[in-house]
């Protein structure tokens, strides 16, 4: 199996772990693995997609939780 598909079903599973939680933690990890699917089927090697993979996961987790956190403690509008 190519990795870029296996990229891809890592993000579908962190996307449906998003769905099932509600915690906004796994969709950062589902949009880097989206990116290293990317990155994979453009033909970048293993090594590469992991790196951003791990980049884009990081950013992006570090990025929008705090951003999700403060939409949790907002009052709820009439």
């Amino acid at each position: 199996m190519d990795p870029w598909v296996l990229w891809l079903i890592a993000a579908v599973v962190f996307a449906v772990g998003e769905i099932a939680t509600l915690g906004f933690f796994l969709a950062p990890f589902a949009g880097g693995a989206l990116i290293a699917a990317l990155v994979s089927a453009a033909g970048g090697g293993d090594l590469i997609s992991l790196l951003v993979f791990l980049i884009v996961s990081g950013v992006l987790l570090g990025a929008l939780r705090p951003l999700a956190r403060s939409h949790r403690r907002m009052p709820a509008q009439l």
